[in-house]
């Protein structure tokens, strides 16, 4: 093979990126595997970062429309924020 066609090295975020999918689909799924979601988070996810001092947040897809708030904790007076994955 000439230099040009010859594959490069995989980096190293690569590389542990290979070796994670193959302890992943080395193994069977088990029951505590499985997860179940529901339809309208799929549809509507969280947020994906945090989104701010806003007082509600809200995404639609089609007819499902998700509206959430920032959770509070009752004993401490004090906001936890939204939920963000």
């Amino acid at each position: 093979m000439s230099d040009d066609t010859k594959p490069k090295p995989l980096t190293r975020a690569q590389r542990k990126l290979v070796d994670a999918s193959m302890l992943i689909f080395g193994e069977g799924a088990t029951k505590k595997d499985a997860a179940l979601m529901a339809r309208e988070l799929v549809q509507a996810s969280l947020p994906h970062k945090n989104p701010g001092a806003v007082a509600v947040w809200q995404r639609s897809n089609g007819n499902t429309t998700l509206v959430i708030q920032p959770g509070w904790n009752s004993d401490e007076n004090k906001s936890y924020g939204y939920p963000y994955v």
